[in-house]
């Protein structure tokens, strides 16, 4: 009896308050978080669901978010997130400049080597490269070692953790000691760095 005195009331209440809606209808209320941004929407058009082709690249330095989407291993945010970096810093130049950018690592980096190419010379504020204006690896800090060539917010916190555990640098050449740091970057970075 009082099961249904509960589904009449509950008739009566979706009669008043959805006349215009056929019994059994299900609505759905989105939340804020769950609508659709403009960027989603943009993300989401276009070549997005179209798979890269054999020898098909996309030219990272310039490519919008929504061609970047494409890449294996690079959804809508990590592809914002490359475009922030790039706004910010300049092209990436190279793949091993991409690892800079948080949420890129060893193996989406590997992923997307196949499909990757460049063409912007990376910007980076330039570093005086006089004998006064050398950078202390035993003392920078994540900032001063950004201003280095190669060396991204990755590497660069690599570096002071490295310094920290074990109690710095004794050469330039031990900047090879630390992991995602190369011949290459030591090659760059020797004549803007010194050893106190």
């Amino acid at each position: 009896m009082i099961l249904l005195l509960v589904t009449g009331v509950g008739l009566v209440a979706r009669v008043f308050a959805a006349p215009d809606r056929p019994p059994g209808e299900v609505a759905y209320r989105m939340s804020e978080e769950e609508r659709p941004t403009r960027d989603s929407v943009v993300l989401g058009a276009g070549r997005r669901n179209q798979p890269l082709r054999t020898g098909e690249k996309i030219n990272l330095d310039v490519a919008p978010a929504g061609e970047l989407v494409r890449l294996p291993r690079v959804g809508p945010e990590l592809a914002r997130r490359l475009v922030r970096y790039r706004e910010t810093h300049g092209g990436f130049g190279a793949l091993e400049r991409v690892g800079d950018v948080p949420g890129i690592g060893p193996v989406i980096l590997k992923a997307i080597r196949p499909y990757a190419t460049f063409e912007a010379r990376r910007r980076r504020a330039p570093v005086d490269q006089g004998a006064t204006a050398r950078v202390s690896l035993n003392t920078a800090n994540v900032k001063e070692l950004t201003q280095l060539p190669g060396i991204g917010p990755v590497k660069a916190r690599s570096i002071v953790e490295f310094r920290r555990t074990n109690g710095g640098f004794g050469s330039v050449k031990d900047l090879l000691k630390v992991p995602g740091i190369g011949e290459v970057t030591v090659s760059r970075v020797e004549k803007l760095v010194r050893v106190p």
